[in-house]
Formats: structure tokens, sequence, C-alpha cells
């Protein structure tokens, strides 16, 4: 098995000293990945959630702000007429 250090592991996977990594144990053994790799697996997981559902991520976040609004409305724009 190869052996190496610290900086040349980070060279080889293009980490630089302070980057943020992800530890997740798996049935192989430890899985050491930067963050921002996970955080395109949880978007590409949540773009296959909603194309199961037959909505599309411009959808969702038109009806976010349309909820917001909404609850906006009832909870400060009531108050505004008072």
């Amino acid at each position: 098995m190869l052996s190496m250090s610290h900086i040349e592991f980070r060279r080889r996977y293009n980490l630089e000293k302070g980057d943020a990594v992800i530890f997740r144990e798996t049935a192989e053994g430890l899985l050491i990945s930067p963050r921002e790799a996970l955080v395109i697996k949880l978007l590409d997981d949540l773009d296959e959630g909603l194309k199961a559902k037959g909505i599309t991520l411009d959808e969702l976040i038109s009806s976010g702000r349309q909820i917001r609004e909404e609850i906006y409305n009832e909870k400060y724009a009531a108050a505004e007429d008072d």
C-alpha cells in the first residue's frame, strides 16, 4: 500500500491547507472527500428526487418565494393596516 505525507496527499487530490473535508465510513473503509463534493452529491440527489415527482428546481424556488410572501402578508401586512 502506498504511503504518502499529508502534503503529497493534498497535492495529489488538489486540496489546499485548511480546505474542509468530509469523513464517511463505508463498508470498504473510510471515505474522505472535499466538502464541495458532498454538496454536489446532495444537489444531484435533490434534483433526482424532484424529477421523480415531476418538479423542477425553478418551480421549487418559485413556490418557496410565493409561500414566504404569503406568510409575510399574513403575519405583517395585517399589522401594518392597523
